[in-house]
C-alpha cells in the first residue's frame, strides 16, 4: 500500500495536469459551440431555421387531423383549373368534411379541431419561447444587463454599435415576438 501511495504522489502533477488539460479543451469547444449558436442567432439563421419548422410542422399536423377526418388530400390535382377532378364525389365529402369541422354549431366531437389546435399551438409556443429566451440571453451579453429594461431603440444602437451584425439582423431578432410570453 505504502508503495501505492508513493506513486501515486508521484504521478499526480501528471495526472492533475492531464484532467485541466482535458477541461480546457472542453471549455474551448464549448465557447467555441457558444460563439457560433450566437453567430447563428445574430445573422438570423436560427429564426430561419424555426420559422420553417413550425410552418412545416403546422402543415404535418393539420394534414395528419384531415387524414384522421377522411379528406381525400388528392381529391383535386395541382391544375385543377384546367384538368378537372376524377372524383367529384371526394371532392364533395372533402366540402362536407371541412364545413362540418369549421361549424361551430356541429357538435361532432371527433371533428372539433380545438384539441389538435392547443396541442400545436403549445409545442409551437415552447420552441418560440426558447428562442426568444436565447435572444434575451445574446443581448445580454452585449449589452451587459437585462434587456427587457431597454427600449428598443436603446438595445439596437447597442447592437449596431458592436459591429457584430447588421440592422436588418436587428429587425429580423425583434420581429414576431411581440405578444409571446
Amino acid at each position: 500500500v505504502a508503495m501505492q501511495v508513493l506513486a501515486l504522489q508521484h504521478n499526480s502533477p501528471q495526472l492533475c495536469h492531464g484532467i485541466v488539460t482535458s477541461m480546457m479543451e472542453s471549455l474551448a469547444l464549448l465557447e467555441h459551440a457558444i460563439k457560433e449558436r450566437v453567430h447563428q442567432f445574430l445573422n438570423g439563421t436560427l429564426k430561419y431555421n424555426l420559422t420553417t419548422w413550425w410552418l412545416d410542422y403546422i402543415s404535418d399536423e393539420t394534414s395528419k387531423f384531415l387524414a384522421d377526418q377522411g379528406f381525400v388530400a388528392d381529391a383535386v390535382g395541382d391544375d385543377y383549373m384546367s384538368r378537372p377532378p376524377k372524383d367529384t364525389a371526394a371532392v364533395r365529402s372533402n366540402l362536407r368534411l371541412l364545413q362540418e369541422i369549421i361549424d361551430v354549431n356541429v357538435n361532432i366531437p371527433e371533428r372539433n379541431p380545438v384539441p389538435t389546435l392547443r396541442a400545436v399551438v403549445t409545442r409551437v409556443y415552447e420552441k418560440v419561447g426558447l428562442f426568444v429566451s436565447q435572444g434575451n440571453q445574446v443581448l445580454c451579453m452585449y449589452s451587459g444587463g437585462s434587456v427587457l429594461e431597454r427600449s428598443y431603440k436603446e438595445v439596437a444602437a447597442m447592437l449596431r454599435s458592436t459591429q457584430h451584425c447588421k440592422q436588418s439582423s436587428i429587425a429580423t431578432l425583434f420581429a414576431g415576438s411581440s405578444g409571446i410570453s
